[in-house]
C-alpha cells in the first residue's frame, strides 16, 4: 500500500472545512449553515476537493483526508 501518510495537503482551507463537515456526518445544507454559503457552494467545494485529491466519492475522499494528515 502506497504511504500518504505525511503527504502535503492539495485542498484548500475552505475544502478542508468542507470534508471536516462532511466527515462529522453532516448534509450539504447543514454544512451550507455552518459555512455561511449555499448547499451548491458545499457541493462545489466537496467536488473540488474529490478532483484534487484523485478521489471519486465522498467516503473515499474523507478516508483519504483522514489517512493523510489532513484532517483529524
Amino acid at each position: 500500500m502506497l504511504d500518504v501518510s505525511k503527504s502535503p495537503c492539495p485542498l484548500t482551507p475552505r475544502e478542508i472545512e468542507a470534508v471536516q463537515w462532511l466527515s462529522a456526518g453532516k448534509t450539504d445544507v447543514e454544512s451550507a449553515e455552518i459555512m455561511g454559503i449555499t448547499k451548491h457552494g458545499v457541493r462545489r467545494l466537496l467536488q473540488n476537493a474529490r478532483l484534487r485529491s484523485n478521489t471519486v466519492n465522498a467516503p473515499s475522499l474523507v478516508a483519504k483526508a483522514i489517512r493523510s494528515g489532513w484532517i483529524a
